[in-house]
């Protein structure tokens, strides 16, 4: 039977000497010469006596002291050895802190910041990269930035896009694609555990967003009015429509022509060698565009 009260404890004096008090069932409370008082939990397992800290007094006061000593009672009738029971749940809910920890440090705009600076090396055009700065920073950051990535639901998505969606649906499928991409990423290095809730698969199944409307597109020139269009273009002034007569009559794409050096062009042959690494998709094993004569000088 417990043999200790609330009162006993609170007035048990200092000695010169370390001295225990028992309340019974292995629960001591262990006074120190200066004062200060600490429970402590005497049990036997596997032929060793061994002592177990249950933390100081008036912290933990008799009836808590009480439940921490029958919990772990109940893990030596077990068989297991408390300590190392506490030690592990202590050492369990540090990882667990120091996760959460993490996660709350890593939030979107991070993981994106991440992605960015790992794709940029393989991107042969600064407007990729411009074309990305221009999404975060306008759409995706004022809407889910300080988000932690873990926590990025379909609702933090559909608030980002919602702005864009109808009014500038290109704009919108755009940011789209890459809040899929972050948060790719992110699962992909282990930061979220759920689905993707950027894909258009989900965000169709969900009907989270509503009908784009029909896009605009802009009209081709009937190839019949080619010649009058060309006509009319040289008679303009400026580089640009030079640039453009020059993408007509060359057949290439605005911006190989935007990005032409001189020294492709050898003007003996009349002969332009576009360097694969500034083709599309920037296919620096494929051959290298040749063939292409340049209009006359």
């Amino acid at each position: 039977m417990p043999k200790l009260s609330e009162r006993a404890v609170a007035s048990a004096k200092p000695r010169e000497k370390v001295y225990r008090l028992s309340d019974g069932n292995g629960l001591l409370l262990e006074v120190r010469p200066a004062g200060g008082k600490a429970w402590l939990y005497r049990f036997m397992l596997s032929g060793r006596r061994r002592g177990m800290g249950l933390d100081a007094y008036p912290e933990v006061g008799l009836a808590a002291a009480r439940k921490k000593a029958r919990d772990a009672a109940d893990l030596v009738e077990e068989g297991t050895d408390p300590i190392v029971a506490r030690d592990t749940l202590a050492r369990e809910e540090a990882a667990r802190e120091v996760q959460e920890e993490g996660r709350q440090a890593r939030t979107f705009r991070d993981v994106a910041e991440g992605l960015v600076k790992a794709q940029t090396p393989g991107w042969t055009s600064g407007k990729t990269l411009a074309s990305w700065r221009l999404t975060l920073d306008r759409h995706a950051y004022p809407a889910i930035g300080d988000v932690p990535i873990a926590d990025v639901t379909r609702e933090h998505v559909v608030a980002a896009l919602t702005p864009v969606w109808t009014t500038r649906p290109a704009t919108a499928r755009k940011l789209q694609r890459r809040l899929a991409s972050v948060l790719d990423y992110a699962a992909a290095h282990g930061w979220r555990s759920t689905d993707n809730p950027a894909t258009g698969r989900v965000l169709r199944l969900t009907k989270s967003l509503p009908k784009q409307p029909l896009e605009q597109k802009q009209p081709s020139l009937p190839w019949q009015q080619a010649p009058a269009f060309v006509s009319t273009v040289g008679t303009m002034d400026g580089t640009a429509p030079l640039a453009l007569r020059f993408a007509i009559l060359t057949a290439v794409r605005s911006a190989e022509v935007r990005h032409a050096r001189w020294s492709e062009i050898d003007f003996g042959t009349r002969i332009w060698t576009i360097p694969a690494e500034r083709m599309k998709g920037g296919r620096a094993r494929a051959l290298p565009h040749t063939g292409c004569r340049s209009p006359h000088r």
